[in-house]
């Protein structure tokens, strides 16, 4: 744990002296899971899976993880950015999604009822 801030580490403290490098906002989902565990947060370009147990995958995999969203299962293509070990049975995976239309369509829509921020467009 970081600098006396309860439940928050290091990596996750915000200073004055850093900006943000991601392309877009990332939401946290609770609830939300997937192939790989529990989904901690989530954009339209990727997520931060945590892994309990024994973690499958590699850095550099290419994949298809399966989204477990409100409107059913969604295979999503996916590179394995980074696997990080985080306790004794605990990992966290960095994944980046494929850039398809479709992905970002379906993602865009769950975070719009997530955040309120997307609104779903009329056919």
């Amino acid at each position: 744990m970081g600098k006396g801030v309860i439940g928050m580490h290091d990596s996750q403290l915000y200073t004055p002296f850093q900006h943000e490098t991601r392309r877009a906002y990332r939401s946290a989902v609770p609830g939300l899971t997937c192939s790989l565990g529990k989904v901690e947060d989530l954009s339209v370009h990727g997520m931060r899976v945590r892994c309990v147990g024994k973690c499958l995958v590699l850095a550099g995999q290419q994949m298809d993880v399966i989204l477990q969203l409100p409107q059913g299962a969604k295979p999503v293509g996916c590179w394995i950015r980074w696997v990080k070990k985080t306790s004794l049975f605990q990992q966290e995976i960095g994944v980046q999604f494929v850039e398809e239309a479709s992905n970002r369509a379906v993602i865009r829509e769950f975070l719009g009822q997530v955040d309120g921020t997307v609104k779903k467009q009329s056919a």
